[in-house]
C-alpha cells in the first residue's frame, strides 16, 4: 500500500504542475478581461461617447458581481469540486466578452462587463480549492504566488495586446478575441484538468469530510481573523497605487510623463515577482510560515508608502523607482501568501467556502479605500491620502506582529 500511495504521490507531484498550468493561464487571459477598460478608455470614448466616469463604471460594475458573486461560488466549489466551477467561470466571463462583437452603446456594454465580473469573480475559490489538493504545504505558497502573478501579467500583457488589435480592427473584435481564447482555456481545461486521485485525497493536510463546527472553528483562527481586517486595506491600497501614482508624480513632483508611467510598470513588475517570490521564500526560507513572511511584506509596504509620500520635489529617477519597487512587492505582491494562508487554515473541506468569504471582504475595500483616498487628496493633498495607505500598511504589520506573538507563546 505504501508503494502505491508513494507511486500516487509522484504523478500528483508531476502533473500538479499541469494544474498550475491551467489555472495559470486561465487567470491570465481573465484579468485581460477584467483590466481591459483602461487600454480601451481611448477607443470607448471615441467611439461610443463614454466619459470618464462611464468608463471607471464598468470596473466598478465588473468588480460589484464579482464581490457578489465570491461568498456563494465560495460554498458551490466546495460542492461540485474545483473543475466545474473553473469552466463555469471560464465560460460567464468569456461568453459576455463574445457577444462584445456586437455592442454599441452604454447600456449594453455595462450589463455585459457585470455578466462578465460574475465568471471573474468565480476564479480565485477555484484555484485555491483545485490547488489545495494538488499542492503538498511545501509548494502551496509558491503554486498560488505564480497563480496570481498571471494577474499582473494580464494587465500587462492586455495593455499591449488590446489597443494593438483594436487599431488592426476594432475595440468589438479586441474583446471577443479575448472571449474566445476564455473559451478555448476552458476547452483546454475541460481536457487536462482532473480531479486528485482518491489515494491522494487520503493523505491531503485536511480531510476532505466537514466535522461539525468546523465553519465556527475556522473563523476563530486569528491568523484568519487577522488577515480578513488587513486584505481589504492593502487590496484597496493596490488601486490606490494603481489609479493615483502616476498623476501623483506629475502634479507634486513635475516628473514627466514617461518615468511617471514607467513608475507604474515598475510597480507592476515588482508585484509579478513579488507573488511568485514570496510563495517561494513562505515555502522554503520560513518553511510554510506565512505570518513570518507578511510581517515583512507589510514593513517594505509601510516602507514604500512613507518613502513615497516624503519624496523630495524633482526627486532622482533611482530614488522613484525604489520605492515604486517597495510598493509592488509590499501592496500588490501579498496575495498568493495571504490566500495559501486562508486555504490552509480552512483545509480542503471548506477551502472554496472560506476563501469566497474573505475575498469578498477584500474586494469590498478595492470598492471603499480609493473612493477615501481621492476624497482625502481633494480635500487636503496628496499627503493625507498617502498616509492613509501608510496607516494600512502599519495596521497590518502590527496585526501580523499580533499574530506572531501569539504563535510563540503557544510554543
Amino acid at each position: 500500500m505504501a508503494k502505491v500511495n508513494k507511486e500516487n504521490q509522484e504523478n500528483q507531484d508531476n502533473y500538479s504542475w499541469v494544474i498550475l498550468g491551467i489555472f495559470t493561464l486561465a487567470q491570465l487571459i481573465m484579468s485581460i478581461g477584467a483590466y481591459a477598460w483602461g487600454p480601451l478608455a481611448p477607443f470607448l470614448s471615441k467611439e461610443l461617447g463614454l466619459t470618464n466616469t462611464q468608463i471607471g463604471s464598468l470596473t466598478s460594475v465588473l468588480y460589484l458581481t464579482s464581490v457578489i458573486i465570491a461568498t456563494p461560488s465560495g460554498f458551490m466549489v466546495d460542492r461540485l469540486g474545483a473543475k466545474v466551477m473553473l469552466l463555469a467561470c471560464l465560460g460567464l466571463m468569456g461568453l459576455p466578452f463574445i457577444a462584445m462583437y456586437e455592442c454599441n452603446s452604454y447600456f449594453s456594454l455595462t450589463v455585459l462587463a457585470g455578466i462578465a465580473g460574475l465568471g471573474y469573480g468565480i476564479l480565485n475559490q477555484a484555484s485555491v480549492k483545485g490547488l489545495m489538493y494538488w499542492f503538498t504545504a511545501r509548494f502551496r505558497g509558491t503554486a498560488l504566488g505564480i497563480k496570481q502573478a498571471g494577474v499582473t501579467l494580464g494587465a500587462a500583457v492586455g495593455a499591449i495586446v488590446l489597443p494593438f488589435l483594436t487599431r488592426h480592427f476594432d475595440w468589438q473584435s479586441a474583446a471577443a478575441i479575448m472571449g474566445l481564447l476564455m473559451l478555448i482555456v476552458a476547452g483546454a481545461a475541460a481536457f487536462l484538468y482532473r480531479e486528485v486521485p482518491l489515494a491522494i485525497k487520503e493523505t491531503a493536510l485536511t480531510s476532505r469530510v466537514k466535522k461539525p463546527g468546523q465553519m465556527r472553528k475556522v473563523f476563530k483562527n486569528p491568523e484568519l481573523l487577522a488577515t480578513m481586517v488587513v486584505m481589504p486595506l492593502l487590496a484597496g491600497s493596490q488601486i490606490c497605487i494603481s489609479t493615483f501614482l502616476i498623476k501623483y508624480l506629475q502634479d507634486t513632483n513635475a516628473t514627466s510623463i514617461v518615468i511617471a508611467e514607467t513608475s507604474l510598470v515598475v510597480v507592476m513588475i515588482a508585484a509579478t515577482v513579488g507573488r511568485v517570490g514570496w510563495g517561494v521564500v513562505s515555502d522554503r526560507i520560513f518553511k510554510g510560515n506565512r505570518v513570518i513572511t507578511m510581517l515583512l511584506i507589510c514593513f517594505l509596504a509601510l516602507a514604500g508608502a512613507v518613502g513615497i509620500n516624503f519624496l523630495p520635489a524633482k526627486a532622482g529617477t533611482g530614488l522613484i523607482f525604489l520605492y515604486s519597487t517597495l510598493l509592488g512587492l509590499g501592496f500588490l505582491g501579498f496575495h498568493g501568501v495571504l490566500m495559501a494562508l486562508v486555504g490552509e487554515i480552512a483545509g480542503t473541506a471548506l477551502a472554496g467556502t472560506v476563501s469566497g468569504i474573505v475575498v469578498t471582504i477584500s474586494w469590498a475595500g478595492i470598492v471603499i479605500l480609493p473612493v477615501i483616498f481621492g476624497a482625502i487628496v481633494d480635500q487636503y493633498g496628496y499627503f493625507g491620502g498617502w498616509l492613509i495607505v501608510a496607516a494600512a500598511a502599519l495596521l497590518g504589520f502590527l496585526s501580523y506582529f499580533y499574530t506572531f506573538l501569539k504563535q510563540l507563546k503557544a510554543k
